[in-house]
């Protein structure tokens, strides 16, 4: 049997699921002028030349706002699943703690997915 989800409802089940809506919490990043002060001295140590390397080699960037109180900076990268860093600390957080946080972890419902329906470009 094969069950068809809208979109409407997708993001209904996504919102109870985590608990909250992701809608304008999902900003694609494609420039070093997208990042705040955080993102720049954490992640990346205020060094642009280190962004646009993994710009330029991985595509672009996802910022996930106000996730718990932090924000995650998210990047597919070939050979991983997923890069993902807290941009307070600059800690990278593995793919699967990850949508453990967002309660997706056993859903089935990829990051990629989440991406796709909620993020503002």
């Amino acid at each position: 049997m094969k069950i068809i989800i809208t979109e409407n409802k997708f993001k209904s089940m996504v919102t109870k699921m985590v608990g909250y809506d992701l809608s304008n919490r999902i900003e694609m990043i494609t420039s070093w002028e997208n990042l705040t002060g955080s993102e720049n001295h954490n992640v990346f140590g205020n060094r642009k030349d280190v962004f646009n390397h993994y710009l330029n080699n991985y595509g672009p960037m996802y910022l996930f706002s106000n996730i718990h109180g932090h924000n995650y900076l998210a990047q597919n990268q070939k050979g991983k699943l997923w890069f993902i860093v807290d941009t307070s600390t600059g800690y990278e957080i593995d793919y699967y703690d990850f949508l453990q946080m967002l309660n997706l972890d056993m859903t089935g419902i990829s990051l990629r997915k989440i991406i796709d329906e909620f993020a503002e470009e």
